[in-house]
């Protein structure tokens, strides 16, 4: 009788810090606290290397597949450009296509009123303030483009220009953590 009397007082207990926790995370505005528990590091380790392997195979995708369709092309702007308005197409055409194409699709949820899988769930797409933003967003595109050009252009060594010689999967490994890593620390610290 105390041992049923002992096993529904914890009982009550665990349901009432559940609902407790519901209430608390329900109250939240943020996804991230809604999300965010105690035994996330092993899971956070876990996204992480899933995009690495995500990248690294559209990396070689990329460089098996589509570089060879496109490498007369590459190097023949190479050999009738300087280095840097080269890079400066190639960062045009990269940013055109991640940042406009890959983004106006992620757009798409927002733009038709789309309510379920947002990041933040208490807001929507304000059509007007999208719209007096873009002249911003054009800029540091442009601005972000010119500086991405002049930086790979007089930075990276002749080598990374040698597009017969390319990286093996090791070096692509090594560098796609790396990228994700300095990515990551970049966003956090520029949207704080």
């Amino acid at each position: 009788q105390d041992l049923s009397r002992l096993e529904r007082f914890f009982f009550a207990l665990a349901l009432h810090l559940k609902l407790a926790a519901v209430v608390i995370m329900a109250a939240s505005k943020r996804i991230a606290d809604l999300l965010f528990q105690r035994d996330m590091v092993g899971p956070s380790f876990a996204h992480a290397a899933t995009s690495i392997v995500a990248l690294l195979i559209v990396e070689k995708a990329f460089l098996d597949m589509l570089l060879p369709q496109i490498l007369p092309w590459v190097e023949a702007m190479f050999a009738s450009q300087n280095r840097l308005m080269a890079v400066s197409n190639l960062c045009g055409i990269a940013g055109a296509v991640g940042y406009w194409g890959f983004g106006v699709a992620f757009a798409i949820p927002a733009l038709v009123g789309c309510k379920r899988w947002k990041i933040q769930p208490l807001r929507s797409l304000d059509r007007a303030m999208l719209l007096q933003s873009l002249p911003l967003i054009f800029m540091n595109t442009l601005l972000g483009g010119i500086f991405a050009a002049v930086l790979l252009s007089w930075g990276l060594p002749d080598a990374a220009f040698d597009w017969r010689n390319l990286p093996g999967t090791w070096t692509l490994t090594r560098d796609a953590a790396v990228w994700m890593a300095v990515n990551e620390i970049m966003f956090f610290y520029s949207h704080r």
